[in-house]
């Protein structure tokens, strides 16, 4: 098989925090005074990054669906899966939260399906088929501590016991957790 160089990201809604409260609030008031101006700011900043590295596949969490990132990433990548994280939860239903979605795009084309869990607010699992034996899952996991080790627990009747599998995603894990 050839080698993939896979990017995961999550774009926070392309108006670019940078993980402090400053940057929270300064995110927050540039997308409110000029939410285009910042989805374009933001969307090119995070392409040119992507172009600099140059996955195969670029997995993107907090992604919206009408961004300039999404229309500039399908230019870019001939195959591509942009649907809301929350599936088919009540909260897909929701107007402004129905466009929050996770983005798989690919240089090569492969099949990719929709699978969901079947708790938590976000339940979005993209299964992507790298070959027949390598399955990539891509999700954008609960931030409840119990719904997250409950939807870990549903990664395991979802993965062939046979399959090579790459999980990937916002995980929500605490910083304390990791070390930071």
């Amino acid at each position: 098989m050839t080698r993939l160089k896979i990017l995961l990201y999550n774009c926070a809604h392309c108006r670019g925090y940078d993980g402090s409260i400053t940057g929270y609030l300064e995110g927050w008031t540039k997308y409110w005074t000029a939410p285009n101006k910042r989805d374009i700011q933001v969307s090119n900043e995070i392409y040119s990054f992507i172009q600099r590295e140059e996955p195969n596949i670029c997995l993107i969490t907090e992604l919206l669906e009408n961004s300039h990132i999404v229309s500039s990433l399908k230019d870019y990548y001939p195959c591509s899966d942009v649907t809301s994280k929350y599936g088919q939860s009540v909260f897909s239903r929701f107007k402004t939260l129905r466009r929050h979605c996770n983005g798989f795009f690919s240089s090569c084309s492969f099949p990719i399906h929709q699978i969901e869990f079947q708790n938590g607010i976000k339940r979005l699992i993209q299964e992507v088929e790298i070959s027949r034996k390598t399955k990539l899952l891509f999700s954008h996991f609960s931030i409840g501590k119990a719904t997250r080790a409950t939807q870990f627990s549903e990664l395991k009747t979802i993965v062939p016991p046979d399959a090579s599998v790459i999980i990937c995603g916002d995980f929500n894990i605490p910083p304390k957790f990791y070390g930071r």
